[in-house]
């Protein structure tokens, strides 16, 4: 992997292949860079795709808190790739990531077209400034070193998974990928949990839904397409929210072309 160093001196690590114009892909919670390789793969021959390890994930370094909101470290990392890639990139974003790319253009990133994948917004969120008080919670256990508690108190409270299949993912064998990212969790939180200015956006943008998903992921896509000015919204039928490249590259591909 390639490296390159953020405004506050982490490491970045980050895939490149391809092609064409810059397109960077941005997952979302518990995802590395291998997240997003088979999209990259598949719009490799028309586009020079990044994939990246988000802070505090796979080959990517972390910091202590320096004082600054989360999102405002994923947006300097973000910029510090967008600057890599020529001083501007088209953006693919999936579930949680979609709030790295709307709030980098709140701050005035160089992004041209943003395409989003199941983005997880409610107007519960919208009206916040401050995280939700889980996301201290999250923050001792990491300290004490409970990160499997972590893990499983985020994938309950937060993207409320049932109790079934939480204890199914205990003995799963990428268990121990999703504790060793778990410090990231509470970044997650506060990225997703705060205020997200969509008015902000004006940029083409493009919102794709998974038509299996969960309404609460249908009505999120209609925030985000009703308050992005000109967003459109495509369905996936048949999808949930899993990335399919075979699905979801060609509309990638024809929009962002």
């Amino acid at each position: 992997m390639n490296t390159l160093t953020s405004k506050d001196g982490v490491t970045i690590a980050y895939d490149r292949t391809g092609s064409g114009p810059a397109v960077i892909v941005i997952s979302g919670a518990f995802c590395d860079h291998h997240h997003g390789a088979g999209l990259a793969e598949y719009l490799a021959d028309r586009f020079t795709v990044y994939t990246y390890d988000r802070r505090g994930r796979g080959q990517s370094s972390d910091s202590p808190d320096t004082g600054l909101a989360p999102a405002e470290h994923e947006i300097d990392d973000l910029d510090a790739l967008i600057a890599e890639a020529g001083g501007s990139a088209m953006v693919f974003t999936h579930s949680s990531g979609a709030h790295v790319a709307l709030k980098a253009l709140g701050r005035g990133s160089a992004i041209t077209r943003l395409v989003m994948y199941d983005p997880p917004l409610t107007p519960d969120h919208q009206g916040r400034t401050e995280p939700p008080e889980l996301k201290q919670r999250l923050e001792e256990m990491i300290a004490d070193g409970r990160r499997g508690e972590a893990v499983e108190t985020f994938q309950r409270e937060w993207i409320g998974l049932p109790v079934e299949l939480i204890e199914q993912v205990r003995h799963a064998p990428f268990r121990a990928g999703l504790e060793a990212i778990a410090g990231t969790l509470p970044y997650e939180v506060a990225i997703v949990g705060t205020h997200t200015d969509l008015s902000a956006v004006h940029v083409p943008a493009l919102v794709l839904l998974g038509g299996d998903n969960a309404p609460v992921l249908h009505d999120a896509a209609r925030v985000v397409v009703d308050g992005v000015a000109g967003a459109r919204l495509q369905l996936l039928e048949g999808q949930n929210h899993d990335l399919v490249p075979e699905v979801t590259g060609p509309a990638v591909a024809a929009f962002l072309g």
